[in-house]
């Protein structure tokens, strides 16, 4: 026993401080790899042949885009423009409002394939027929969109408005 202290004080002389924290980091290097590393390797190779058992199904899943869902949602231009010009005006007359004037302007921008049809008319009614009348426009034909609306009234106490109205009508082109 004395001879194995004499070995160790002689190491440690030889070795100094740097010398023995450098042997011990050895070590806790060997036993680390050991009981942690192999093992933990072995895990994860199990673990990569169980996983390329499995085979997934291959699925194709087709998507529509919201931009192809609205177009096809949308009307086609030449078909069905008189029928929700129609509309727009039986909502009027429902109202019991004048459209009186209306003016139509077709518009396509080159290499769209959505069409604007822009309305524009003016009519005078009390403001809660005008609003009514525009809320159920829209409700009704979800492809329109009221681009404009101007309310004037003479004065305070005026039981009318004057409302200058312009909507657009958004259509698929043939």
């Amino acid at each position: 026993m004395k001879q194995v202290q004499w070995l160790l004080f002689r190491l440690t002389d030889k070795l100094g401080v740097i010398g023995i924290v450098a042997v011990l980091l050895a070590l806790s290097s060997l036993v680390y790899w050991q009981w942690v590393l192999v093992p933990t390797q072995q895990k994860l190779a199990e673990i990569s042949q169980q996983t390329s058992v499995v085979s997934v199904p291959k699925v194709t899943v087709v998507v529509t885009s919201p931009a192809q869902a609205f177009l096809a949602s949308l009307p086609s231009s030449d078909a069905m423009m008189t029928a929700q010009l129609q509309t727009i005006f039986d909502q009027a007359e429902k109202k019991h409002l004048n459209l009186g004037e209306v003016s139509y302007k077709r518009e396509r921008k080159q290499g769209e394939s959505v069409e604007q049809y822009h309305i524009d008319f003016l009519f005078e009614a009390p403001y809660a027929s005008a609003k009514s009348f525009l809320l159920e426009t829209l409700a009704t034909l979800p492809y329109v969109s009221l681009d404009q609306l101007i309310f004037n009234r003479e004065n305070a106490q005026a039981e009318t408005v004057m409302v200058d109205v312009r909507l657009t009508l958004h259509l698929v082109a043939q």
